[in-house]
């Protein structure tokens, strides 16, 4: 579970949705601090504005919590960390 969750978090830090989707369901589902994410469409347009505006940006994950894993799918729960520099 472990690796396929760093390979995600290498993913998510080359900043190119493309390879991060390959992690995803195509119902996928993120829940933030101040709204919901409800389709890869949004995901999508979430994660390349943010990252957009972020420069020398790094991304990593703490207090995960895995909820469901099988041979088909690992769902979890995770902290979202960041560093970098906002862009004005």
């Amino acid at each position: 579970m472990k690796e396929i969750l760093d390979q995600y978090l290498v993913a998510v830090n080359t900043f190119d949705f493309t390879k991060v989707s390959k992690y995803m369901h195509s119902n996928a589902f993120f829940a933030l601090s101040d709204h919901e994410l409800a389709n890869l469409e949004q995901i999508k347009e979430h994660h390349e504005t943010f990252w957009s505006a972020i420069k020398n940006g790094k991304f990593w994950a703490t207090d995960v919590n895995w909820l469901h894993t099988d041979a088909r799918m690992l769902v979890c729960s995770y902290t979202i960390n960041f560093s970098g520099y906002y862009r004005w």
